[in-house]
């Protein structure tokens, strides 16, 4: 199983109308594809699409995901402009410590710095980090 990170504001161009499109890239990869439902929250930019079944089938439905972000975005993979985004490694065990309960820590820490911050809910495959994404204008993301 792998994961693909998708914009969030792009979710829709992988999913399709009533599910189609997403049926149609497991249809042609052979895969199992599906969204983290964990990763459906407000004012985060990211969505993970999981990818499962064999190797080269995986590739295949990473390909075709990346295909269809690309085309129908024309191409452009950029945040608006004035807005920057950064990927932080964190270790797993900082990020109990970052969130706080009840998420009070990380939304502090959102709206001192006037930027968003996403933690997915897994570590980065094959280890024990996780690529956490905080975006914004330059100086909130420095």
């Amino acid at each position: 199983r792998e994961v693909v990170e998708v914009p969030a504001e792009k979710i829709g161009l992988v999913i399709g109308k009533s599910g189609a499109t997403i049926k149609e890239l497991e249809r042609l990869s052979g895969c199992q594809i599906w969204v983290d439902a964990k990763t459906n929250v407000p004012g985060y930019p990211t969505r993970l699409v999981n990818v499962a079944g064999e190797p080269g089938s995986v590739q295949d439905a990473k390909r075709l995901i990346r295909e269809r972000l690309e085309i129908l975005d024309g191409g452009v993979r950029s945040t608006p402009e004035g807005v920057v985004r950064e990927i932080v490694m964190v270790p797993d065990n900082w990020v109990g410590a970052i969130i706080g309960k009840g998420g009070l820590v990380i939304k502090t820490i959102m709206q001192t710095a006037n930027a968003k911050i996403y933690i997915p809910g897994e570590t980065a495959p094959g280890g024990n980090m996780r690529h956490v994404t905080v975006t914004g204008t330059p100086d909130a993301v420095a």
